[in-house]
């Protein structure tokens, strides 16, 4: 038997065996730290801004509703009466308008107490009311005539002279020209009375007061 032959098989056998123990075997892979830091994770997106809301059409102003025509019942046709021939300051008792009739008065002996005056509708008829003054001496003034835009009335048998001293006066709690001296200048065909009641005197004294600003016959005073 050849030892020799025998040693060198053994040895190559050995080497062999050895190298694929050394060589064969996969590498491992690197292990991961226990305490490495997870990735930090992405910031989430920001909302989406609101959108504006549109605005709001503006109301359509709408038209105001047409006045309902008045019943028949309920309409007042005006008077027609000529205008009145009486004047003063060269205007018709039928058309001057009473700051013109104050003035007028305010020119007299019987000065025009500012702030008393009054108006009032009442039917087809319209008043104009102030107080005077002549020194001690006090009255009241009174205009009635047609008025061009009558109302509907309540009282009875109304007439212009009611509204002097009458129950139409005394209706709006201005009979106080009932009882006293009373001046009085009418115009039947036209309807309009003016009149003057003193607070002391007589008839007569109340006519001559009126006078200063309307003669009593009736001819114009300008």
């Amino acid at each position: 038997m050849n030892l020799s032959k025998t040693i060198s098989s053994s040895f190559l056998l050995a080497t062999v065996v050895l190298g694929a123990a050394c060589g064969g075997a996969a590498t491992p892979a690197p292990e991961t730290p226990a305490d490495a830091p997870a990735a930090a994770a992405e910031p989430a997106a920001e909302p989406a801004a609101p959108s504006t809301p549109a605005p709001e059409a503006a109301p359509t102003a709408k038209a105001p509703a047409a006045e309902a025509p008045k019943p028949a019942a309920d309409v007042v046709a005006p008077l027609t009466k000529p205008a009145s021939t009486y004047q003063i300051a060269g205007k018709s008792l039928s058309e001057i308008e009473q700051p013109d009739l104050r003035e007028a008065f305010k020119a007299s002996p019987w000065k025009t107490v500012d702030g008393t005056n009054s108006y009032f509708v009442e039917g087809v008829y319209e008043a104009h009311t102030f107080d005077v003054e002549n020194g001690a001496k006090k009255a009241r003034v009174r205009l009635v005539r047609p008025t061009k835009k009558p109302e509907k009335s309540n009282i009875a048998n109304l007439t212009a002279r009611s509204l002097i001293d009458g129950d139409a006066a005394k209706e709006h709690g201005m009979d106080e020209f009932k009882g006293a001296a009373i001046g009085v200048v009418a115009d039947e065909p036209a309807d309009v009375i003016l009149a003057i009641a003193l607070e002391k005197g007589t008839e007569k004294d109340a006519k001559a007061a009126l006078a200063t600003v309307l003669p009593a016959a009736g001819k114009a005073k300008k």
